[in-house]
């Protein structure tokens, strides 16, 4: 009796990928054709409000913390910054983006309750 055996982790591997990939592609395609209804105006002042934020919580995650107490006093200067921001992509009808935000809401949330 023969028996070929063959590894296909590099195959399974590349195919979530790509699926990935796909997904990432798609939902850019879906934020872009959500932005076009927006008016350009309100579209301008929330970018530009959101970049601003933006950096602003980057400023806060990249400063020093040692303790268990220094990284929840970040996630909480956070919080809210991100909370605005979902806030005014769903009222602008941004869909996706508003999405995105939940999720790192819930991610900083899962951290807050983690006893470390």
């Amino acid at each position: 009796m023969l028996c070929a055996v063959g590894d296909i982790t590099s195959s399974v591997l590349l195919a979530r990928e790509l699926q990935d990939s796909q997904d990432n592609a798609n939902a850019q395609v879906d934020m872009m054709l959500s932005m076009l209804h927006v008016d350009p105006l309100q579209l301008l002042s929330f970018l530009d409000t959101a970049e601003t934020s933006l950096k602003l919580v980057n400023t806060i995650l990249k400063e020093p913390a040692r303790t268990d107490a220094e990284f929840r006093k970040k996630a909480r200067r956070t919080v809210p910054r991100a909370a605005r921001h979902q806030g005014e992509a769903s009222a602008l009808n941004l869909k996706s983006i508003a999405s995105r935000v939940h999720a790192l809401e819930d991610m900083v949330s899962d951290c807050k309750k983690s006893p470390r």
